[in-house]
């Protein structure tokens, strides 16, 4: 099912439009030649990066075409680099371009991170028993993620201290709708609205968008989801749908979230920026811990949205 943007279409909070293929693109040749595709590519909807060598762009495409091998068989001298992968889908390829042949370089799992990370750096437990979550009720669950906007407030989240400001915010709305938390039964709808916004938000902080254009961003946005989609499904949980316990999630939700905003306390303030140079080449910067955490937090909300019937929820609102 594909998914419309709302609202501007090309702006910076566009929503992600589902089954989109995103790539990355980098051109090496003489700077006149890889400048001559580089406008043929930006006349079909591709956005060139600023201050990159060699020069890349991204590019979100149906993928129901080759026009990339195309527009490569009328530059032969021009090598195109390619990173491609389908929101929600699971798989990315790396391949060069060069004279309209594709070769193929690498097809590896979306679950694999570039420095060899797994599941486990995901918040996900892969040693207990139970039964995955089906698949597609999780792919329509993060298509209702999918189709909201990045929140404005959390755009200008320039320091992981305002990113821990805007969850605390988000976790104080969840809690706010619930009532009693140990109360049996289903979470009211109210909450399951305050759920997919928690997502939304944790997806928004869990994509490193930091300088990156509109374009890029969005493409940003899409891996994140994608991703955490992915790793979702992977954990094997005693739950079930329709008999999970509220209580439980609540609990396990307020966990997670907490322990992003815990990540996001840990923001240099009087630091010199030289310090916080040095330490980022032996450890994760505090920016990358922060969304390391939310992208985490993004994986239990799927699982709860999806556990407690939120598509449902979505289809009678």
């Amino acid at each position: 099912m594909t998914i419309h943007a709302r609202g501007d279409a090309d702006g910076p909070r566009a929503a992600i439009i589902v089954g989109v293929h995103h790539l990355r693109l980098s051109l090496n040749a003489p700077p006149a030649e890889r400048e001559r595709l580089a406008c043929e590519l930006e006349a079909r909807g591709a956005t060139r990066l600023q201050a990159t060598e060699p020069l890349g762009l991204v590019w979100s495409t149906d993928g129901s075409a080759p026009v990339l091998e195309e527009l490569s068989a009328g530059h032969p001298t021009v090598v195109v680099g390619v990173e491609r992968f389908e929101s929600l889908g699971d798989e990315l390829l790396r391949a060069i371009v060069h004279g309209g042949v594709v070769t193929v370089l690498e097809r590896r799992s979306i679950l694999d991170g570039p420095h060899g990370e797994g599941p486990l750096e995901w918040g996900v437990c892969m040693d207990e028993d139970g039964e995955l979550l089906d698949g597609e009720l999780l792919r329509a669950t993060a298509e209702l993620v999918a189709a909201m906007p990045a929140p404005s407030s959390a755009r200008g989240s320039r320091t992981p201290l305002h990113g821990m400001v805007e969850l605390s915010r988000a976790l104080g709305r969840l809690c706010a709708t619930t009532e009693d938390p140990l109360a049996p039964g289903a979470p009211h709808p109210a909450t399951l609205s305050a759920l997919l916004e928690l997502a939304n938000l944790a997806l928004t902080l869990g994509a490193p968008t930091a300088s990156m254009c509109a374009a890029e961003a969005r493409v940003a946005r899409a891996w994140c989801l994608s991703r955490a989609c992915a790793h979702a499904g992977v954990e094997t949980l005693w739950d079930t749908p329709g008999a999970a316990s509220w209580p439980d999630w609540l609990a396990t939700l307020a966990a997670s979230a907490s322990e992003a905003i815990d990540a996001g306390c840990h923001h240099p303030i009087d630091l010199a920026p030289q310090a916080v140079l040095l330490a980022s080449e032996h450890w994760a910067s505090p920016q990358e811990q922060f969304e390391a955490a939310a992208a985490t937090l993004l994986v239990s909300c799927l699982q709860a949205l999806a556990l407690f019937g939120a598509t449902g929820q979505a289809g009678r609102a």
